[in-house]
């Protein structure tokens, strides 16, 4: 039962992907879009990565998990979902995957066969998470080196 939990739970997270594109004209976000400016008052953030795991399954070839802790000056609990982009060691972006947040805890997994982003690249690529809150305010990008 636990190795079946396992195996569903980086589907079951990428099919509850939460909001969809809020830049609705009258949005009022936490990012000005001219400038790329955050304002920090309002703006959720990543407080750590707590983990990056890339490992071999059996039945779903390598894969990626990844588990971060998040707040919001509204609350932790306000942080609904995020996105972590993979940026090759060139500084291109190679793929992005949706995060669930919960709690102030964020989770995701992809898998190497989506993209061809294997366990071969640890320590090459850069994972670059943005968190979005219950109002639409996104944070900073957050880069972490694998």
């Amino acid at each position: 039962m636990t190795r079946t939990l396992a195996l569903l739970l980086p589907a079951l997270l990428f099919a509850c992907t939460g909001k969809g594109d809020d830049t609705a004209a009258g949005d009022d976000t936490s990012t000005d879009t001219d400038t790329g400016h955050v304002d920090d008052s309002v703006a959720p953030s990543v407080v750590s990565v707590d983990s990056v795991n890339c490992a071999e399954y059996q039945s779903a070839g390598e894969s990626w998990d990844i588990a971060l802790t998040v707040d919001d000056p509204q609350g932790a609990t306000t942080v609904t979902d995020g996105t972590v982009t993979v940026v090759s060691a060139e500084g291109g972006d190679m793929a992005t995957y949706l995060l669930a947040c919960s709690n102030g805890q964020c989770f995701g997994s992809f898998r190497a066969e989506y993209d061809g982003i294997g366990c071969s690249l640890v320590g090459e690529v850069t994972l670059r998470f943005v968190v979005v809150d219950a109002e639409g305010n996104s944070s900073q990008a957050f880069g972490y080196s694998t």
